[in-house]
């Protein structure tokens, strides 16, 4: 029985079994009478219909697929997403005023903890004093604690948080979202008082106050603390592994190092302040430091000069003159600065060119499709956070009594 014909194989009788058809590219031998002759094949070109417009985005992410099949280099691909997360942003609109959560008070501040699955527990404080938490699934805040005197500020690391008091003696309300625990620590009124500010790491706790800082090493323990003597009052603070910034009022920014605890520090930046007063710090990767000032100065800085005064990206636009505490919040990615104005609008900017997202225009709140970037409030903004998780890149803010929140990315 003769052998079947394969496709791609042919039969050599002598060595009696199936042989791989050479490719067209090498060098072949006379085929067998037993192969019959295929023509090449020709290659017709890829038809692409005619598409009337260029397919509309709808959402970050799926800009990011299209973006990933367009052949281009790395850096411009990078730009290229840079460019829609921006647009992306500059289109978020005001949030109802019916999704806000509202407290009897105005809001002071507030402080976002992130939990396990995706879960939030927030601390909030207003005008009366008073504390309150807002997790998951409630409809409005939930009074915990009247403090004595006015919270000046919040802050968290982990699922840990603190809130100070002004004046004296100052309180301060050490908080567990984990595990609901609680308590205040009194330290003695002539030591700790008038805290304007704080700034909390791990355990740490790092606070501005009447004319220095104050560094305590485990708010947990009882094991005392370390003053910064800086001759002004403490306006920004900010701390990270083992260092510890410091801005006054009279415009000095002091790096201190926790392990020496050297009196000889030098000032940063040399006297680029000293007509203004610092408002806000902090460090970004290991070598920038953002700064803001009374006089309406946004500046970042490269730490490896520190006594070079010329700063290396200046966001122009935000506007302060006499505020020693408007809200400035970045997001988790560090991409992108929001801070509010004195003038009651919250500006953003890209912290990869230092460009301000969206126009100058300024609406009312009043007005129909508001965006957010381009709303003057009736009342001041008193802080704000960005949030980020499994779902986007989310933006709370507080104005007067509500505590409004708006999924920007």
């Amino acid at each position: 029985m003769p052998p079947r014909d394969l496709p791609g194989f042919y039969w050599d009788p002598q060595k009696n079994r199936y042989f791989h058809l050479p490719s067209r590219s090498t060098t072949t031998s006379a085929p067998s009478p037993l192969h019959p002759h295929f023509p090449p094949q020709r290659h017709q070109p890829l038809q692409v219909p005619n598409s009337p417009k260029a397919p509309v985005i709808t959402s970050v992410y799926r800009s990011t697929n299209i973006v990933g099949r367009i052949p281009s280099s790395f850096s411009r691909l990078s730009r290229l997403h840079h460019q829609i997360l921006c647009s992306q942003i500059v289109k978020a609109p005001i949030p109802p005023l019916s999704d806000a959560f509202l407290t009897p008070g105005p809001i002071n501040a507030f402080n976002i903890i992130q939990l396990q699955d995706d879960r939030t527990y927030t601390v909030i404080s207003d005008a009366n004093c008073w504390l309150y938490s807002l997790g998951n699934g409630d409809v409005a805040p939930t009074r915990e604690l009247k403090l004595p005197s006015r919270i000046s500020s919040i802050s968290s690391s982990g699922t840990l948080s603190v809130a100070t008091t002004f004046g004296s003696p100052c309180k301060i309300v050490v908080q567990n979202a984990a595990t609901s625990e609680s308590f205040i620590l009194t330290p003695g009124p002539k030591s700790i008082y008038d805290v304007w500010t704080s700034h909390l790491m791990g355990n740490s706790l790092a606070l501005g106050m009447h004319g220095k800082g104050i560094y305590i090493p485990d708010v947990n323990a009882s094991v005392g603390f370390h003053p910064l003597h800086t001759s002004s009052d403490v306006l920004a603070i900010y701390q990270e592994p083992n260092l510890v910034y410091t801005g006054t009022r009279g415009g000095i920014i002091v790096r201190w190092d926790t392990r020496t605890w050297s009196r000889n520090q030098k000032p940063l930046l040399s006297d680029r302040y000293k007509s203004s007063s610092i408002t806000h710090l902090r460090t970004m990767g290991q070598d920038r430091l953002l700064v803001s000032s009374i006089d309406g100065r946004l500046e970042l800085f490269d730490l490896r000069f520190p006594i070079e005064s010329a700063p290396v990206t200046s966001f122009l636009g935000h506007v302060n003159s006499y505020s020693q505490k408007l809200a400035l919040a970045m997001d988790p990615s560090e991409r992108f600065i929001f801070a509010a104005g004195q003038d009651n609008v919250i500006r953003a900017w890209s912290l990869l060119n230092g460009q301000r997202l969206g126009g100058p225009e300024v609406e009312t709140v009043s007005g129909m499709n508001v965006g957010l970037l381009n709303a003057r409030f009736d009342e001041g903004v008193s802080d704000v956070q960005l949030v980020e998780d499994r779902c986007g890149l989310h933006f709370w803010y507080s104005t007067g009594p509500a505590l409004c929140h708006q999924t920007i990315l």
